[in-house]
């Protein structure tokens, strides 16, 4: 404990006293003309303050801010949280015919893609199921509100690009279609992956005599058309002649993309749906003061487990999100919402119906608290290596001119995970849902019909850490306010805490808890998404070195470390330090807005001893890779300490 306040004293030192820069790092800085104001610096080696700079300014963050979030994550859920999507129903079968509704319940499987949902299809199917008598209910209800996106103002200029997917429970494919684009003489043809039903691909792309590497410079934002039941994604811009690309865009309605998949695939595999494809009902909002939900019990399997859809409250400070105070330990859900975090999102109120289309095509936000359009440049282009927007993956290397969209070659929907296992559960493996009841309705028993668990969690968060992945960062996210880990399940929903909070509440009040337990001061902290991609997440210098030194005390210390990118080796970092000393020695977590750029991580000095780096600028003049070099000019000295 004495340790700990005295390195708090040391960074505090370093704040009003701001420490001289390395050599290096101070000229890059003049060059770019980065004021010294605007960056935030620590280094330490254990306890030993090696350079504190600003070390107390709460600063953006970008996606350094994913390590609040992973290592929180990997503590309190631990390495065996898995989500996991399920297919369950309260009617018989008889003679094939399943008579009643289907309910598809979402548990921020971050493994649900298509091939998941022809595996499980496939399992109903193998129960002799050849026709679902009533409705397909899509239950998204386990996050609240379930459907964060709706009303939200783009976060910028690409709302299309797969960085910017808002995720929700039962998000699948990352809700992203993929387009082979090949041109041939002059003819262009597309072909989409996945098959949706009654969804079309048709284009406005003008061929253009351009080099098949500068494709993305004619490409402009893709919209759709509704005529009837019938969608028609519509490309605009133009496309080079003798051309071959793979994009994939995000512009249909999440409500629209699953159903449409699931009827198509359902139809493909030899059955049949009488009823219509529709969300469950939304658990009551209240419009004043929150008032507790009932508790649902459940019984999954062999084991009986603990299940509900969150609640949330309608009623939140503006511009903040509640919280709970006092010492709450990890996992646990919040006790009190007496204090209110200055700065935090709050979560959309009023009631939402889940499944609504967005009145704008493609208006997705991915930031709750994106209302102001200040601070963000509006022609950065995200596909640009060194100012790649938050969460972007680094595939595409070179120089993309101002306005091109961001590189899409890693934006591949998230990986199959483990494989789906279904079958008739025993007779006594029933659980209430939601589904079409209302939330003052008793709960109906449902028996599980077919299930599928995503990969474990440090799995997952190799992928969030190394390619900075924003939609898996936000489910990670909202599922410390939502599930729990469970050792045969894989992960159960928390039970009501009483107070109606927002999915987003709780998991900020997961993250402060976990802080406190760690004695690191959350002074200064703003926590809106958990993935960085925000323009109102802030925090400090000291505050990441804080996390990166409980990372290293961890339990799971091991698996921390290898969600992290290596320099010169890969995720974001293997293009950078190839040259230095650093070169595969170094583990960073990299970030980038307009404006901003940072890294967090570890680097091992000259006698291989691990030192904690933690740096943020924020100025406009770190555009164009000039914040990036001071960074690893930083992270070179490290190296050779």
């Amino acid at each position: 404990m004495l340790r700990r306040l005295l390195l708090a004293a040391l960074l505090l030192i370093g704040t009003v006293h701001a420490a001289t820069l390395p050599e290096p790092v101070a000229r890059l800085m003049q060059a770019a003309k980065i004021p010294e104001s605007a960056a935030g610096i620590v280094v330490l080696r254990g306890d030993t303050v090696l350079l504190s700079h600003n070390a107390q300014q709460p600063m953006q963050p970008a996606s350094t801010m994913k390590l609040f979030t992973t290592l929180t994550a990997l503590d309190t859920l631990g390495p065996v949280f898995r989500g996991r999507t399920e297919l369950r129903s309260s009617a018989p079968v008889v003679q094939g015919v399943l008579q009643g509704d289907l309910i598809v319940r979402g548990g921020a499987d971050a493994d649900f893609n298509e091939d998941v949902l022809i595996h499980m299809l496939q399992a109903l199917r193998n129960q002799g199921i050849t026709t679902i008598q009533g409705d397909v209910i899509l239950d998204r209800t386990l996050f609240q509100p379930a459907r964060l996106d709706l009303g939200q103002p783009p976060f910028d200029e690409y709302p299309w690009a797969y960085y910017n997917v808002i995720p929700d429970a039962l998000l699948v494919n990352t809700n992203l279609l993929k387009l082979e684009l090949r041109s041939v003489a002059g003819q262009l043809s597309i072909i989409t992956i996945p098959e949706l039903d009654n969804v079309t691909v048709r284009s406005d792309l003008r061929p253009v005599a351009a080099g098949c590497a500068q494709w993305e410079q004619g490409w402009r934002t893709p919209d759709f058309v509704r005529s009837g039941d019938r969608i028609d994604v519509v490309l605009h811009g133009s496309f080079p002649r003798d051309c071959t690309r793979t994009v994939n865009i995000n512009v249909l309605d999440p409500h629209d993309y699953l159903a449409r998949l699931l009827r198509a695939t359902w139809r493909r595999l030899g059955g049949a749906i009488s009823g219509t494809v529709r969300e469950a009902s939304a658990p009551a909002w209240p419009s004043t003061a929150p008032a507790s939900a009932p508790p649902i019990t459940a019984s999954v399997g062999p084991q009986a487990a603990q299940t509900t859809s969150s609640t949330t409250a309608g009623a939140v400070s503006q511009s903040a999100s509640a919280v709970a105070t006092g010492t709450v330990s990890p996992g646990a859900s919040p006790a009190t919402a007496g204090a209110v975090s200055q700065g935090a999102s709050a979560a959309t109120a009023g009631a939402v119906s889940p499944g609504a289309s967005p009145a704008t095509a493609g208006a997705m936000s991915q930031s709750a608290s994106a209302a102001t359009a200040g601070a963000m440049s509006q022609n950065a282009s995200p596909a640009t290596a060194g100012t790649m927007p938050q969460g972007a993956s680094p595939a595409t290397a070179g120089t993309v001119s101002p306005g091109a969209p961001p590189a899409t070659a890693g934006a591949a929907a998230a990986g199959a995970g483990r494989s789906a296992s279904a079958g008739t559960a025993p007779a006594s493996a029933e659980t209430p849902q939601t589904g079409s009841a209302s939330a003052a309705e008793a709960p109906v028993p449902t028996r599980l019909l077919a299930e599928h668990v995503s990969r474990a969690l440090p799995e997952v968060l190799r992928d969030i850490n190394k390619n900075s992945d924003n939609t898996l960062a936000r489910t990670i996210f909202l599922s410390l306010g939502s599930l729990a880990a469970d050792p045969l399940l894989g992960s159960r929903p928390l039970p009501p805490d009483g107070l109606n909070l927002t999915s987003s509440a709780r998991a900020e009040a997961v993250i402060r808890a976990w802080l406190q337990q760690h004695r690191i001061d959350s002074a200064g902290l703003v926590l809106d998404n958990g993935s960085g991609l925000s323009r109102s997440e802030r925090a400090t210098a000291a505050q990441l070195a804080g996390v990166l030194q409980a990372g290293l005390h961890s339990n799971w210390m091991p698996e921390f470390l290898s969600s992290l990118p290596i320099a010169a080796t890969d995720g974001t970092m293997r293009r950078r330090l190839q040259d230095s000393p650093a070169a595969t020695r170094a583990r960073i977590k990299t970030g980038s807005l307009n404006g901003v750029i940072a890294i967090a991580g570890y680097v091992q000095d000259a006698n291989n001893q691990p030192l904690v780096v933690v740096a943020m600028l924020n100025d406009p003049h770190v555009a164009g890779g000039a914040g990036r070099a001071v960074l690893d000019a930083l992270i070179d000295w490290a190296a050779r300490q």
